[in-house]
C-alpha cells in the first residue's frame, strides 16, 4: 500500500484483530487467512471490513457477531437457519474464486466433485426427478 496513512490505519486495525484472536498461531501456519478491506462509511469516515478464511474447514468467520441476513444474501436455496453452513461455504468458494490460493487441496476437491457428479448421474438414472441442481 503506497499511502502511508492508509497503511498505518490498516496495520493498526489488523493488530487489534489479531490481539482479539485466540487461534493466532494458525494464521502463521497458512491454514487461516485474514482479508481486510478499507471503505468509506455513511459519514465518509474510514471503515474497515474483514473476515477470516479457514481453508481446512472451508468456511469464513468473524470475531464480531454478523447478521445472518448478510450471510444468506445472494445464496440460492438457503432459506432456514439450518442452512447457514451451506451459505458460509458458498461464500468461501466465492472467496476462492476471487483470491486463488495454493492452499486448496486439488486432488481431494476433484475426488469430491467426481462423487457429486456420479451421485447426480445415478440419481437421474434411478429416479425420474432430478434432485441435484447443477447450474
Amino acid at each position: 500500500m503506497r499511502n502511508e496513512t492508509r497503511r498505518l490505519g490498516m496495520n493498526e486495525f489488523i493488530n487489534e484483530l489479531l490481539a482479539r484472536m485466540t487461534c493466532g498461531s494458525q494464521l502463521r501456519s497458512g491454514d487461516i487467512e485474514l482479508v481486510v478491506e478499507s471503505i468509506r462509511g455513511r459519514n465518509h469516515h474510514k471503515v474497515y471490513r474483514y473476515y477470516f478464511v479457514d481453508h481446512p474447514n472451508r468456511l469464513l468467520f468473524w470475531l464480531d457477531e454478523m447478521s445472518t441476513s448478510m450471510i444468506f444474501e445472494g445464496v440460492p436455496g438457503v432459506e432456514k437457519w439450518s442452512h447457514i453452513k451451506y451459505a458460509i461455504e458458498h461464500h468461501y468458494w466465492q472467496h476462492c474464486e476471487l483470491y486463488p490460493s495454493e492452499n486448496l487441496p486439488g486432488p481431494q476437491l476433484l475426488r469430491e466433485l467426481n462423487e457429486v457428479v456420479v451421485h447426480a448421474c445415478a440419481n437421474t438414472l434411478t429416479d425420474g426427478l432430478v434432485a441435484v441442481a447443477l447450474r
